[in-house]
Parts: C-alpha cells; structure tokens; sequence
C-alpha cells in the first residue's frame, strides 16, 4: 500500500474515531437541539410561554427518576420498580396528607424509608443471590404496587394542601417552575455525588468491570446497593413532585416512567453495559423525550400515532447510541 493510500486511510479512521467520539459525548445535546429546531417550525405554539412552563412542569418528574435511573444503568443494571415507588408515593401523600401541612415530616420520612428499604431489597438481591436485575425489580414492581393498592382499596385520594401543592404547580420568581426546582437540586446533588467522590468513582469502575474493582479493593456489592438505594429515593421525591402536581393518587399513575426514565438515560448517552455516561447526558435525554411528546400533542396527532411514533424514535435513538458506545 502506498504512503498515500496509508493516510487516507488513516484519516478516514481518524475521523470515524472523531465522529464516533462526539456523538458518544455531544449526540444527545445536538439531538435535542435540532429537534427543538424542527419543533419551532413546525408548530408556532411550541416557544410560547406557556407551553415551555408546561413542558418543564411535566418533565421534572421523569427526570428527577431519570437521575436515579442513571446510577443503576451506569453499573450495568435496570431498576423496573421505580414504577410503583413513584405511584406509592403519590396514594401515600395523597391520602395520608390530611389537609394538614404539619403531616408533612412524618410522610417525607415514612415515603422515603419505604423507597430506602425497596432499594436495599433490590440491591442485596441482585449483588449477593445473582438475580437479574430485570427479574428482581420487575418482582419488587409487583410487591409495591400491591402493597399500594391494599392502602387505596384502588379508590383515587386527595387530601392535599395549597401549601404542598405548590412543589407540583407554583412558579419561584414567577419564572421558574418549582417542580423544576426540586429537578435541579436532585440533579446538583447526583453531580456531586457521581463526580465529585469515591463513590462516584466506584459506581464507573463496577459497571465497567466489576470484576477489576473487587480487585482494586471496592466492596462491589455495597456499590449495588447504593445505586438501588439512590433510584428508589429518586422516584420516591418524583411520585411527591408529580402527586403535587395532579393532586389526586393512582396507584397505576407511575406505569411509564420505568421504561421512560430507561430510555432517556440510554438515549442521554449511558451505555446499557455499564461504566460510560452520567447525569449530565441524562437531562439532554429526559429534554429529547419530553419535547417529542410536546411537539407530537401540539401538531395534534392521536394518542395511538403518538405512543407508535415515540416509540419508533425511543428505538432507533437506543440502537443508535448503543452501537456508538460499542465502538
């Protein structure tokens, strides 16, 4: 092979490294941005303000439970319970609240110690008896939801306060949504927490090889059962955020964020086999999701186009994103 056919070659798996680089970094932020493009051509409602308030107010839960998501994906698991925590906690604050703000403490305490538990039980399970994560979840999915139901009787409650009603529907400065709000600050926290500690460090080495981390002395199993821990409480605060928001407890009300919050990770950026990814990505991702939805409802397209339409673009992104992570 010649001198010149070497480096064309060359260059040409240079720039496919690049590209391949790049997405793997930037493909889900350029994604949204030029699905933000498309949506403000095709439909003129889509920058008012209204719609972008509506828009962030009904994302924050997905991705306060998109956040939690990341840590299990980011150790090669899947969490299917973070369903029914979410639903939980909207019949357990929607019923228990008692038209009294005072309730408030002992709901944040009982709501997130069931969510810690669940968490605790799936990672313990899954890091120690070897149960597929999908398997495990998927049984914890189902305990909830019962243990949800036997509290509802399957009757919708409401005994919410304006006060705590406010998380789900207020505005801060008149600006900004508060659901928004607790997003950002469980966001900030999952950075610090990912990024800035040992821990962090630990969930990336046992999703990339789990087996070299218990050999570089990192309690593997104890890691598993942080990011479980982590998820749990994650949708625990969504379902308060979204029971806030509808006012009224479902105990089916949480059924699409477990293969929503999945998708917006994968489609974020965090590889399904573990160790690459993170927070970051992860907003792009929910955004992605949460402005298809949008753009779908206000071009007026029926509800069964919808769900077909977003889950064409859910597949080919993951099957786009998880060949360029491969690589």
């Amino acid at each position: 092979m010649s001198n010149t056919a070497t480096k064309t070659f060359e260059s040409k798996i240079t720039f496919r490294d690049s590209l391949g680089k790049f997405l793997r970094t930037y493909g889900s932020f350029a994604t949204l941005v030029l699905l933000v493009f498309a949506a403000s051509i095709l439909s003129e409602n889509f920058w008012t303000t209204s719609n972008i308030f509506l828009v962030l107010r009904q994302t924050a839960a997905l991705g306060i439970v998109a956040v939690g998501q990341t840590f299990v994906i980011l150790t090669a698991g899947v969490d299917l319970s973070v369903t029914s925590i979410v639903s939980l906690a909207v019949v357990l604050f929607t019923g228990l609240y008692d038209y009294n703000d005072a309730n408030l403490p002992m709901l944040l305490a009982v709501t997130l110690s069931i969510a810690v538990i669940t968490g605790l039980i799936n990672g313990y399970v899954i890091s120690r008896l070897k149960i597929p994560p999908i398997v495990m979840t998927l049984g914890t999915q189902t305990l909830v939801l019962g243990g949800g139901l036997m509290f509802t009787k399957g009757v919708p409650l409401n005994t919410l306060t304006d006060n705590f009603r406010f998380i789900g529907l207020g505005m801060v400065a008149n600006v900004i949504p508060a659901p928004v709000i607790v997003w950002a600050a469980v966001t900030v926290v999952a950075i610090i927490i990912l990024y800035f500690t040992n821990y962090g460090r630990y969930v990336y080495a046992v999703g990339g090889n789990p087996e070299a981390a218990k050999f570089s002395g990192i309690n593997v199993e104890n890691v598993t059962m942080g990011v479980y821990v982590i998820s749990a409480v994650c949708a625990a605060i969504a379902g308060m955020v979204l029971g806030a928001r509808i006012g009224t407890g479902d105990n089916y009300i949480g059924d699409t964020y477990g293969l929503d919050s999945i998708a917006a990770v994968v489609i974020g950026g965090t590889s399904f086999l573990g160790g690459r990814g993170g927070v970051i990505t992860t907003i792009a991702g929910v955004l992605i999701m949460a402005v298809l939805y949008n753009l779908l409802l206000l071009m007026g397209v029926i509800y069964f186009w919808q769900e077909f339409v977003k889950g064409l673009v859910i597949l080919i992104g993951v099957i786009l994103y998880t060949r360029n992570q491969g690589e």
